[in-house]
C-alpha cells in the first residue's frame, strides 16, 4: 500500500515507511491552506507589481530577479503573514479531526480521548498547548513583519529632531531638504486688522 489510510511508524525507526503514513493527513490539514496563501501571494504580487515604487526600480536599470525579490515579493508578503498566522488556529483545530479519522497519535487524539475520560488536567494540558501554540505563532508573524519592513522595527513615535524643518535665528524655517527658508506665518492678535480682499 502505498499511502497507508491509518496508523503511525516513527521516522526513527523506517523512513520511508512513516513518511507514507504522514503523507495523508498532512495533505488532509495543508492543502487547503496552500491554495488560500498561494491565491494570497498572487493577488498581492499582482497589486506591487503596479505600485510606483517598482518602476521607479525598473526605471533604475535593476535586474527584473532583484525588482522581484527585494521589491514585489517583499512586500507582498506582508499581508500574507497575517494570513498565516490566522491560519495556525484553523489548523489546531483540524488537526483534532485529521488525528482521530487517519488514527495518528498526536495531540489532537489525546485532547479527545481526555474528554471522553473527563482527565481534567489532561484536557487542560491540550488547551494550553494549544492556545500557546496560537501565540507563540502570531508572535513570529511580529517578527517576521518587523525583518520585511525596516519601518516597524524601531519605535511609532515621531522624534521631533528627525524632521527635515528646523527654526533659525532670523525668524525663518530653513527646509533641510532642500536648503531654503521659508518665513513663518505671523500670529493675529486682538486689535490688529486683518486686510479684507476686495473684489
Amino acid at each position: 500500500q502505498l499511502l497507508p489510510a491509518t496508523g503511525y511508524v516513527p521516522l526513527t525507526e523506517n523512513f520511508w515507511l512513516g513518511l507514507q503514513h504522514l503523507a495523508l493527513p498532512v495533505l488532509t490539514v495543508s492543502i487547503i491552506l496552500v491554495a488560500h496563501v498561494s491565491r494570497m501571494v498572487r493577488s498581492e504580487m499582482v497589486d506591487a507589481l503596479h505600485t510606483d515604487y517598482v518602476r521607479a526600480a525598473r526605471l533604475k536599470g535593476l535586474p527584473e530577479r532583484l525588482v522581484l525579490r527585494r521589491h514585489a515579493l517583499r512586500n507582498a508578503l506582508l499581508p500574507t503573514i497575517t494570513i498565516v498566522a490566522l491560519d495556525v488556529g484553523f489548523v489546531l483545530g483540524g488537526i483534532i479531526v485529521v488525528e482521530e479519522i487517519f488514527a495518528f497519535p498526536g495531540i489532537g487524539r489525546e485532547l479527545i480521548v481526555a474528554i471522553q475520560a473527563r482527565d481534567l488536567p489532561a484536557i487542560q494540558a491540550g488547551a494550553l498547548i494549544m492556545a500557546a501554540t496560537y501565540a507563540i505563532s502570531n508572535f513570529v508573524a511580529d517578527l517576521a513583519y518587523a525583518a520585511l519592513d525596516k519601518r516597524m522595527a524601531g519605535s511609532t513615535v515621531a522624534d521631533p529632531s528627525s524632521s527635515p524643518w528646523r527654526p533659525a535665528a532670523s525668524g525663518l524655517l530653513i527646509d533641510g531638504g532642500v536648503g531654503r527658508q521659508v518665513p513663518l506665518p505671523r500670529p493675529v492678535t486682538s486689535g490688529t486688522s486683518v486686510p479684507r480682499t476686495v473684489r
